[in-house]
């Protein structure tokens, strides 16, 4: 609705001729497509994270669930397709799992795992476009719920406890990218992304996921190709540093246990934070 309201607001104001604070006078142009693709290398720790039962809070990163603090390297694949201001994206994070081990008691293996793989789509809108400043919103669908996964091993019998929310996590956010200064022909870009929960919007059960990135880097054209009238290529590689906060709670709700325990595990809230380095490399269109 947002994003609607937005386009017939501003064809009104572009046929009204108001000016183009937003970025020229045509607000809307059918005939602008833009595309990328690019490949992130995350290397990030769980910097924080914890789990309440029974108003009893545990680090996962103690000796009881025995979480690493070391970097972990994570793999995404993200991609864009742009028609004028409107961005339809997907990024997929198929390898980002966390996993505890630790010997509790003599005899008894804890394994632990924060499992937050899976793919995003999303949409962008750029209010705000010049070709040295776009500025705009953005809105994220995680196909995948967040899952936490407990198994307790002993003589040989595995008790798993599961908790996986019955929504997928949304988000909303704000998104920029600025070129400030050319260094020697070669676009110098600053790029910040964030996103939060969608606000006034309780779903049941849903995991709670704040997320935000900065990056620069260069843009270097790479060839020019008459057949598509004259379009350039470029080539991007980018530095940056990105959070991630996830709350999942489990008030008014059980975990999901093993068939054969006939008690349920008790109610548990599951709180995380990793984040770390990146660096990417993409092809723009």
């Amino acid at each position: 609705m947002a994003t609607l309201a937005f386009l017939l607001w501003g064809n009104l104001a572009a046929a009204q001729d108001t000016g183009g604070w937003w970025g020229g006078s045509n607000w809307w142009d059918w005939s602008d497509h833009r595309a990328a693709i690019s490949a992130r290398y995350f290397m990030t720790r769980l910097s924080s994270g914890s789990i309440e039962v029974a108003g009893t809070s545990t680090d996962l990163r103690g000796s009881q669930y025995g979480f690493s603090e070391d970097p972990e390297p994570f793999k995404e694949l993200w991609g864009t397709w742009y028609i004028d201001r409107i961005g339809l994206r997907f990024n997929v994070e198929e390898d980002q799992r966390f996993f505890g081990n630790d010997d509790v008691v003599p005899g008894t293996d804890r394994i632990s795992e924060l499992d937050v793989r899976g793919t995003r789509m999303g949409l962008d809108l750029d209010v705000i476009r010049y070709p040295f400043l776009r500025l705009g919103l953005n809105y994220d669908y995680h196909t995948n719920p967040v899952k936490f996964y407990q198994r307790d091993m002993a003589g040989g019998v595995a008790t798993v406890h599961l908790y996986k929310d019955e929504n997928n996590p949304m988000t909303i956010g704000v998104h920029g990218r600025l070129i400030p200064v050319r260094i020697r022909e070669i676009p110098l870009t600053i790029q910040a992304r964030g996103r939060m929960p969608v606000p006034f919007i309780k779903r049941s059960y849903e995991a709670r996921i704040t997320d935000w990135e900065a990056s620069v880097g260069l843009r270097p054209a790479v060839w020019d190709m008459s057949l598509y009238g004259h379009s350039t290529f470029s080539f991007g590689i980018e530095v940056g540093y990105r959070s991630v906060s996830l709350e999942m709670t489990g008030k008014g709700r059980r975990w999901t246990s093993n068939p054969n325990i006939s008690e349920p595990a008790p109610e548990a809230d599951v709180k995380a934070r990793w984040q770390g380095a990146f660096v990417q490399v993409g092809l723009f269109y």
